[in-house]
C-alpha cells in the first residue's frame, strides 16, 4: 500500500497539474471570444495585435515551470534508492516535457520573428571651414536690345499730347 502512495502521488499531482494549466488557457481563450463577441454587438473591431511576444512570453513561462518541476522532483530518485542513477527517473518527465515545449517556444519566436534591418553606424562627415566667395556688384546699364535701330519704334514725346484715332471724327 505505501509503494502505491508513493508513485501514485507524483502521477496524480502531475495530472491535476496539467489539468488545471490547461483549463486556466481554455478559460482565457474563451474570455477573449466573449470580448470580441461584445465589441462585435457594439459595431467595434478588435484591434489585431501579432507581434509574437505571445510565443516568447509563453515559451519562458513553460521553460521556468518545467525547469522547477525538474529541480522539485528530482530529489525524489534519491528518496527511492539506489535504483535510480544520480536520482534520474521517470517522474522527471513531468518537469522535462514543459521545459522543452517552451524551449521550443522560444526557438520558434526566435526563428519567425520579422528581422529588422541593422543600421550601420557612419560616422560623421568632417566638415571644413569654406570662405564664402567674394561678391562684386554690378552695375546696371541700359538693356541691349536685338532689333536695329532704324526698325525701333520712336517713343512719343511728353510735350506734345497724343492723336485721337481718325475714325472716331465727330
Amino acid at each position: 500500500m505505501n509503494n502505491f502512495l508513493e508513485t501514485a502521488a507524483p502521477c496524480c499531482f502531475g495530472i491535476v497539474f496539467f489539468l488545471l494549466l490547461f483549463g486556466f488557457i481554455a478559460f482565457m481563450r474563451y474570455m477573449g471570444y466573449r470580448e470580441t463577441l461584445a465589441l462585435a454587438e457594439k459595431g467595434l473591431v478588435k484591434p489585431e495585435r501579432r507581434s509574437g511576444n505571445g510565443t516568447l512570453f509563453w515559451g519562458i513561462g513553460f521553460t521556468a515551470v518545467g525547469a522547477a518541476l525538474l529541480l522539485g522532483l528530482w530529489p525524489i530518485g534519491f528518496i527511492a534508492g539506489e535504483r535510480f542513477p544520480l536520482g534520474l527517473g521517470p517522474w522527471l518527465l513531468f518537469g522535462l516535457l514543459p521545459m522543452f515545449f517552451g524551449l521550443g517556444l522560444m526557438l520558434f519566436y526566435v526563428l519567425t520573428r520579422d528581422s529588422k534591418p541593422v543600421e550601420k553606424l557612419t560616422p560623421a562627415p568632417i566638415l571644413v571651414p569654406v570662405t564664402a566667395p567674394v561678391v562684386t556688384p554690378v552695375v546696371m546699364q541700359e538693356p541691349i536690345s536685338l532689333i536695329p535701330p532704324s526698325e525701333q519704334p520712336v517713343p512719343p514725346t511728353p510735350s506734345t499730347p497724343p492723336e485721337p484715332p481718325s475714325n472716331l471724327t465727330p
